[in-house]
């Protein structure tokens, strides 16, 4: 079982190593951007027309995974001036921004896989099982939702 969820304008912290040297590592604070939709898998007239129709909140289910989530790469949490090696770290993503003029920040496409399972444990489930249903489910990409995040995630950081 797959899952995922795509919040547009949430935090989110990435979920795996995935370019440490360009600061793109396991915690590195994101926002959700956009999702990018492959027109031969997707049915992106109808998933519009869902979006226009559903309240704010809503929850649209795709058929398939996105071929990748566009991220903004956030300079901090702690709203200090970004260090030396931060900085060149982040003249080096600009280099691989999908936005061509930096007003939004440095956006990345983010395909690469996640390798993590979770264990989910839903109540009301089979009264065999004492009414509490659990299933394994492997996110699709390597990110997690801020507001959806675990303990160890923040361990030594400073949040507001």
């Amino acid at each position: 079982m797959l899952w995922q969820y795509f919040v547009c304008g949430s935090e989110a912290f990435l979920t795996k190593n995935l370019n440490p040297a360009l600061g793109l590592a396991n915690g590195t604070p994101l926002v959700c951007h956009s999702l990018v939709l492959d027109p031969c898998i997707h049915n992106i007239d109808m998933i519009l027309q869902q979006i226009e129709s559903l309240s704010p909140g809503s929850e649209i289910i795709l058929d398939a995974p996105p071929v990748a989530v566009n991220m903004k790469v956030q300079m901090g949490l702690d709203g200090k001036e970004p260090s030396r090696a931060k900085k060149r770290q982040l003249e080096a993503l600009q280099q691989h921004s999908i936005l061509e003029d930096d007003e939004e920040g440095i956006v990345i496409s983010l395909s690469e896989r996640s390798d993590k399972t979770k264990n989910l444990k839903m109540r009301n489930g089979s009264p065999l099982l004492g009414h509490i249903s659990s299933a394994d489910v492997t996110p699709i990409l390597a990110y997690d939702l801020a507001f959806a995040m675990t303990i160890h995630k923040a361990q030594g950081r400073t949040i507001k």
